[in-house]
């Protein structure tokens, strides 16, 4: 058996080492990392096979004076706290002093450096852990630091790095991620004498348009929120620029890069109405909190986080980005938002981001100048009048009460849209289902006229959305998703607006427009119920028989009237309005089983939201169901006005534009 010695100072340093650096990208992010903290505004990075034979960084912050650079090399030596008090909110990037020391023991490195209040530089060497004396040596104020060949002190470690290639693209992305901590900072990153990546210093949408790309900037919706201490800003991607793989998340927590299962959990949860499936949100967000309220010191890399109060943070995160997400609604341009309420666009205005949800050429661009909308979110059958209309355009463009078919003779001749004069000027429908079959009208099934079968759809009232005439000499401005022109194969809409065709799964959309309305419902009083003219029978199992009983007072506040006839018969006497009469039975067998497995308090709290978007895709319209020009209309206006509705509520879209330049080179004109 072996006696216990204490190791060298060396192998310490060496073992440290594979904590702190594991790969070339780790030693760049700590070298940067000690610039920034220096108040470094010019960073340059020169690479060399990746950062495996050479990493220089070189900064004009404010140097490392001549009796410090020895000790700078030393284990745990280090300028940024000085007690325990300091280290429980710390506010610098470094604090542990182990990276140089850690660099220096297993590599050939160089340190100049020189203060601003010095006349000359100076430069130490040190290798292996051996630190020779400083020499003067010639520089500008700043520091410049010289690492060669990584891991020669330790071979075993240098055969586990990968090709050169890979390595140097794990240093570009760390050199990202600090490059969007820090937009006040200008960086230069060369590899292998070729400058890759050059950013110059400038505001914070500049910085995420130029490091995340023009496709990332044009799918963002900016935010900024602040409560109770905390601050979030940043910017989130749209559902429909979600990727398959975890790219394009970057979260900081007081400008330090991080990966939390508190943010990310809360960030995932905000999605997760209009995600599809496995796909995951982009995002750039910035949060910011007292530093002693924020536990950094919890691994060697520094990238992991621990929170006081991190059922707060949870909260916090997830609602400022439920509200971003939820106060979009379909604008101009192709896949554009604007802010659904005033209150949402001031919120989202505040801060470095820009005004609130913006356009390039169109809406939803960083920092760009937008206009927010002006939508009264109605419900079906409602005698609301007002609608989209940007500011400044001509009032004739509000949505107004106007005869259907003077409307739609207008949208003939404006718009070239083909009207439906065979559709009557019809009252509003009776409430309740079994009501008796009215005369067939022309594409409907089952005998309902056009305005019946839109009510009972749960669109609105195509009346309502009919555009004042323009007054001479003024031209028509179309409403975001403009105006429809026909169905295709019983799936999707078409519809033209300014910028070209609009194309529209009417399914999806309306799945989405349902469930908006069950959720607002729900949230007020409970689901609005219709009784049934003929009540509907269904049998029971003795399971589903106990359970209704059981749970009597949770079907009145979903909308439903059920009653047991007999040990194996239940009757449905009411059912949800907006849902589908005829999907009643299925409806009520998955409610009485999410009863049974969860309980009346978690079906009515944390499972409601996957009810109710089960309602809404039984009360949704069905593919070939054949809808008339108005009932169309009236749909493409309830999305404008409805939450969230670029994405059904399995986060599928809903809609897509094509352009006129888009579709000018399909059929190659201009060429």
């Amino acid at each position: 058996m072996r006696a216990i010695e204490r190791l060298s100072p060396a192998l310490i340093a060496q073992i440290a080492a594979g904590e702190v650096v594991e790969r070339p990208a780790a030693a760049v992010k700590e070298l940067v990392e000690n610039s920034l903290d220096a108040g470094a505004q010019e960073i340059v990075v020169h690479l060399a096979e990746g950062g495996i034979r050479l990493i220089r960084v070189e900064d004009d912050g404010h140097g490392i004076p001549r009796d410090e650079l020895t000790l700078a090399l030393t284990s745990h030596a280090t300028s940024k706290i000085r007690d325990l008090g300091e280290l429980e909110q710390v506010r610098s990037l470094g604090f542990r002093g182990e990276a140089l020391a850690s660099i220096a023991a297993i590599a050939d490195v160089r340190v100049l450096a020189r203060t601003a209040a010095a006349t000359e530089g100076w430069m130490v060497r040190a290798s292996g852990g051996r630190i020779e004396s400083p020499e003067p040596a010639a520089r500008t104020p700043g520091c410049t630091i010289t690492v060669e060949e990584l891991y020669a002190h330790t071979p075993a470690r240098r055969k586990f790095l990968k090709s050169a290639a890979t390595e140097f693209g794990h240093c570009d992305e760390a050199l990202r991620r600090l490059a969007l901590a820090r937009p006040d900072v200008g960086w230069k990153l060369h590899h292998n004498g070729r400058l890759v990546r050059h950013w110059a210093a400038c505001a914070l949408p500049a910085r995420i348009r130029d490091v995340m790309g023009e496709d990332f900037a044009a799918a963002a919706l900016p935010l900024e929120f602040s409560a109770g201490g905390l601050t979030l800003r940043g910017v989130i991607g749209r559902p429909a620029a979600a990727k398959g793989a975890r790219d394009d998340q970057y979260v900081y927590v007081n400008g330090r890069f991080v990966r939390d299962r508190v943010l990310s959990h809360a960030i995932r949860q905000a999605y997760q109405d209009v995600l599809h499936h496995e796909r995951h949100p982009v995002y750039v967000l910035y949060l910011e909190l007292d530093p002693a309220q924020v536990d950094v010191n919890v691994h060697p890399a520094k990238t992991e986080v621990r929170f006081r109060e991190s059922g707060a943070i949870h909260r916090f995160v997830f609602q400022a980005l439920q509200q971003t997400l939820a106060a979009t609604m379909p604008g101009q341009g192709d896949g554009a938002l604007v802010s659904a309420t005033p209150q949402a666009a001031g919120s989202l205005g505040a801060g470095p981001l820009g005004a609130g949800p913006t356009a390039s050429g169109g809406a939803g661009g960083v920092g760009d100048a937008g206009f927010a909308a002006q939508a009264a979110v109605g419900q079906a059958g409602s005698d609301v009048s007002t609608g989209w209309r940007p500011p400044g355009q001509p009032a004739w463009s509000r949505q107004g009460a106007w005869p259907l078919r003077q409307a739609e003779s207008h949208y003939a001749l404006l718009f070239g849209v083909p009207g439906a004069p065979s559709v009557p000027d019809l009252p509003a429908p009776s409430a309740g289902a079994g009501r008796p079959a009215a005369a067939p009208a022309p594409g409907w099934p089952g005998g309902q006229r056009s305005s019946d079968a839109a009510a009972a759809a749960g669109l609105t009232s195509a009346r309502q959305f009919a555009p004042d005439p323009p007054a001479a000499g003024e031209d028509p401005v179309l409403p975001p998703l403009g105006f429809a022109l026909a169905q295709l194969h019983g799936i999707y809409i078409l519809a033209q607006n300014a910028q070209g065709l609009i194309i529209v799964d009417m399914h999806a959309a309306h799945e989405r427009v349902v469930y908006e309305r069950l959720k607002a419902a729900f949230g007020e009083q409970g689901l609005p119920s219709q009784p049934l003219l003929l009540p509907r029978t269904m049998a029971v199992t003795t399971l589903e028989a106990a359970a209704i009983e059981e749970f009597a007072d949770v079907f009145g506040p979903l909308g439903f009237d059920l009653a047991l006839l007999g040990p194996e018969t239940a009757a449905i006497r009411a059912v949800p309005m907006l849902i589908d009469e005829q999907a009643s039975a299925h409806l009520v067998r998955e409610l009485l089983t999410e009863l049974r497995e969860f309980g009346a308090s978690r079906v009515l709290t944390e499972r409601r939201d996957a009810l109710l978007a089960g309602f809404a895709c039984h009360g949704a319209v069905r593919a070939n169901r054949q809808l008339t020009v108005p009932e169309m209309n009236a749909l493409l206006r309830d999305m404008e006005r409805s939450e969230r509705a670029d994405q059904c509520n399995h986060g599928r879209p809903t809609w897509r534009q094509l352009g006129l330049t888009e579709l000018d080179r399909l059929f190659l004109r201009g060429e």
